[in-house]
C-alpha cells in the first residue's frame, strides 16, 4: 500500500485538495450552466433536435425521433420530459412568463413554482391549459391527465385537480 505525507495548510489538508482535484479529472467533463431564461436542455438520450447543455430560443421547434427522449429546464425546479418521436415549441421563455405548445406526443411537466397569478400555459390540440399548482401533468395528444397538482382551462375557467384528466 502506498502512503501520501499530508500537509496542513491553513486548517486544511493539502491531501483532501488532492483527492478532491483527482476526482474532479475523472468525472466526465460537464458544464454546469445557469440560465435566466427557460428553456435549457438538460439531457439527451437517442434522436433529438437539440444537444445538452443548449439553450432553446422562443420559437424554435424541438423534437425527438424513435427512441429519443429531451429534459428541458423550465424554471428552477420545473421540467419538460418529452417522450419518443415528440414536438414541442416554447412560445415565450421568461420565467414569469412561460408558454408551451405541444404539437405531438407524449410529455411529461414536473412543476414547481407556478400559480394563480404566474401559471405556465400549456396548449395541446385545442387545449389551453394553465398549471397553476406545483404538480405532475402528463400531456398526450390534446389530452392532459393531472397526476398531482391543479390545473385551469384558460378558456373557461375551470379549475381540475388531482386524477382528472381533460382532453379536447
Amino acid at each position: 500500500m502506498c502512503s501520501v505525507p499530508e500537509f496542513t495548510v491553513k486548517g486544511a489538508t493539502m491531501m483532501t485538495s488532492l483527492i478532491f482535484m483527482l476526482l474532479m479529472q475523472q468525472l466526465p467533463s460537464t458544464s454546469f450552466l445557469v440560465s435566466t431564461k427557460a428553456g435549457l436542455v438538460n439531457y439527451v438520450e437517442g434522436a433529438a433536435s437539440v444537444k445538452a447543455a443548449t439553450s432553446i430560443p422562443a420559437g424554435q421547434t424541438v423534437g425527438t425521433g424513435p427512441g429519443g427522449a429531451v429534459e428541458i429546464l423550465l424554471n428552477p425546479g420545473s421540467y419538460l420530459r418529452m417522450g419518443e418521436n415528440s414536438k414541442v415549441v416554447l412560445d415565450r421563455v421568461e420565467l414569469n412568463d412561460i408558454s408551451i405548445r405541444i404539437l405531438e406526443g407524449s410529455m411529461v411537466i414536473a412543476s414547481k413554482g407556478f400559480d394563480k397569478e404566474l401559471p405556465l400555459n400549456v396548449t395541446t390540440g385545442n387545449l389551453k391549459m394553465d398549471i397553476i399548482k406545483d404538480g405532475i401533468y402528463l400531456f398526450d395528444q390534446g389530452k392532459v391527465v393531472v397526476v398531482d397538482g391543479k390545473i385551469r382551462d384558460a378558456g373557461n375557467g375551470l379549475v381540475y385537480g388531482k386524477n382528472y384528466q381533460i382532453s379536447d
